[in-house]
């Protein structure tokens, strides 16, 4: 999932309203838009002290010094600093340019970046039904190849055998079934085999190619056949 935060409603408006190119295109399931950015990542401000130190002279230390608390003293001039906005701070008029701004996330495995009034957060974890997707893509790749290599056509329906010895490997493609087969234009028969196996007696068929790859570290066979056209 990843999280969008901007205090800007336009950049909301255009964020929700190209979600679904967004999700597609970053190949994620969920994107949550926020109003407060704040909420995403803890934000450290920090003096711009060759800007600072010739305007202040002695007093950048004490402001210095606020600064590192201003997060419990005043959240909401961090907030305007942090994007972008003016603020007073120890009687000091600051501009953005007046400051650095660190951005740190709130979780472990968590990963922010900012552009502007804009701050992203992407969590990295991959939970267990994450990365049977990601071998199910894996295998969807490979098959990809496979069609062009042999030249099929782009609506040429297939048939396809998919062996493994690999449990979890063979999780990812039952239960991404569906998926694999839209994307291929296939019909999926899962085949577990600690070698490669007698594909006449498991899938009832010859193939005409037989495809040997590896995918997430486990040996896997791919047979496949074309199907007539109807």
């Amino acid at each position: 999932m990843i999280k969008v935060g901007t205090t800007s409603a336009e950049q909301r408006a255009w964020l929700k309203a190209g979600e679904g190119v967004i999700l597609e295109e970053l190949n994620i399931k969920k994107l949550e838009i926020l109003d407060d950015p704040t909420k995403l990542a803890t934000a450290t401000i920090k003096p711009n002290m060759p800007r600072l130190g010739p305007r202040l002279g002695k007093q950048v230390k004490s402001l210095a010094t606020t600064l590192t608390t201003l997060q419990q003293i005043d959240a909401e001039k961090v907030r305007r600093l942090a994007f972008g906005e003016s603020t007073e701070v120890d009687g000091v008029m600051l501009d953005p340019e007046d400051v650095h701004v660190e951005m740190q996330p709130f979780g472990e495995g968590e990963l922010v970046a900012t552009a502007g009034k804009l701050v992203v957060s992407i969590d990295t974890h991959v939970t267990e039904e994450l990365r049977l997707e990601g071998i199910a893509r894996d295998l969807v790749n490979r098959i990809q190849r496979d069609r062009k290599e042999i030249d099929l056509s782009v609506d040429q329906r297939i048939d396809i055998g998919a062996s493994s010895a690999n449990e979890l490997t063979l999780s990812a493609i039952s239960e991404n079934r569906a998926f694999v087969e839209n994307e291929t234009l296939s019909r999926v028969t899962v085949v577990p085999s600690n070698e490669l196996p007698d594909w006449q007696q498991a899938l009832g068929w010859e193939p005409e190619h037989v495809f040997e790859h590896d995918i997430d570290g486990a040996p896997v066979w791919v047979a496949l056949r074309r199907r007539a056209k109807k």
